[in-house]
């Protein structure tokens, strides 16, 4: 498995390359508009090309992922076995080895509930070492993104593993934004 570093910048190279073909795609729409799962697929592609991990899968069942990362529990299963992961990185050997949430963050709250999934997840000690959350936003100026990334570390208790930031874009209004593609690495404490 590659370093946490390149696998941060992998996804932040992921969504990057989304903004790009889906404002290609549209005609100048920003990737605000596109579905997670566009940039979901974007993320994924660039984890295996950067060969950050061997494989990935989409919307990996959380119960089917426990089990191939060997992590049973008796009794009752725990809530975090209900749903699915956006990306998953598997190792050669069929382990899943690294868990990416995406977001589209516009608050300050938007990644709490994906950081607090992944950290129960990690704490169950088994083949995942590594849980990340991959954001993109925009905002009308680059210290806003500064800002709100910073405030989603801090409020999350996550920290931010990579940050790109657009130059300065004007809208056809001529209104200036930024867009940011973020990577947050959810430590298990």
């Amino acid at each position: 498995m590659a370093s946490k570093a390149s696998i941060a910048q992998s996804c932040v190279q992921g969504i990057t390359t989304a903004y790009s073909k889906y404002f290609e795609l549209t005609g100048g729409l920003a990737l605000g508009w596109a579905p997670e799962s566009f940039i979901q697929t974007e993320i994924a592609a660039a984890l295996f090309e950067d060969r950050a991990v061997p494989y990935v899968s989409l919307e990996s069942c959380v119960y089917e992922t426990l089990d191939f990362a060997r992590k049973k529990s008796s009794g009752r299963p725990p809530s975090i076995r209900k749903g699915r992961f956006d990306i998953v990185g598997w190792t050669k050997a069929g382990a899943p080895s690294v868990i990416v949430e995406v977001k589209k963050a516009w608050r300050t709250i938007a990644i709490n509930a994906d950081a607090e999934r992944l950290r129960k997840f990690l704490k169950q000690k088994g083949t995942t070492r590594l849980g990340l959350i991959s954001v993109y936003s925009s905002a009308a100026s680059d210290d806003l993104l500064r800002k709100r990334m910073g405030d989603l570390a801090r409020i999350s208790k996550t920290r931010l593993a990579a940050l790109q930031i657009s130059e300065e874009l004007n809208d056809p209004d001529g209104k200036k934004w930024f867009w940011c593609a973020a990577c947050f690495e959810v430590p298990v404490k």
